[in-house]
């Protein structure tokens, strides 16, 4: 299986090297073949004909992720921007039943907010141990980046603040079983439709 995915970011931006790592923790058999938009604007309106060019290459599912932060075209709901995109897809003559459309509330911070032990494992010194309490919520918190620079701070000084593209990919390799994720309703979304099932 050939599983194609357009993202906001850059090249070798959090979400890229996150959901490589997802993907080879969920199922390893499936092919990863990213594509990045470089920003939020330029995916919610051009990428349509990058989907189509990885269903060309022989994609068999073509995942859309993207967050509701920053706010776009005046939509302010996850389902405002998936039903935009549905649109700009289907005028593209694009089989819809193969594309997945992976709205993450707010940011992918939102995810790693979830799991308290795998932020204690990348910010608590072996040697200091401290609990940290994973959100219960975390697709409630409306700047999960914010909250995420702020518990770094608090625990690594503000010499060490967090950087998406290192730190985002730290926080999930250390998350041991991803039911700790399900707190997040997106994260639980992608999860299914990946899977088939309900995590």
């Amino acid at each position: 299986m050939k599983y194609g995915f357009i993202f906001e970011c850059g090249r070798e931006g959090a979400d890229v090297k996150v959901f490589r790592h997802l993907l080879g923790k969920i199922n390893p058999a499936i092919e990863f073949e990213p594509v990045t938009m470089d920003d939020k604007g330029k995916l919610l309106e051009e990428s349509a004909e990058q989907a189509d060019l990885l269903l060309r290459m022989g994609c068999d599912r073509v995942f859309v992720v993207w967050d509701l932060h920053p706010k776009h075209a005046g939509c302010d709901c996850i389902a405002a921007e998936r039903d935009f995109l549905q649109q700009k897809y289907l005028a593209h003559g694009l089989p819809i039943d193969k594309i997945e459309f992976i709205g993450m509330v707010y940011e992918l911070e939102s995810w790693l907010l979830a799991d308290g032990t795998a932020l204690a494992r990348v910010l608590v010194s072996p040697t200091h141990p401290k609990t940290i309490k994973g959100e219960k919520a975390p697709d409630q918190i409306k700047m999960p980046k914010s909250k995420l620079i702020a518990l770094f701070e608090a625990h690594r000084g503000k010499r060490r603040r967090y950087v998406d593209t290192d730190h985002a990919l730290q926080i999930i390799r250390n998350v041991e079983n991803l039911r700790s994720l399900k707190k997040s309703k997106s994260f639980g979304r992608f999860y299914q439709k990946l899977t088939g099932q309900p995590l």
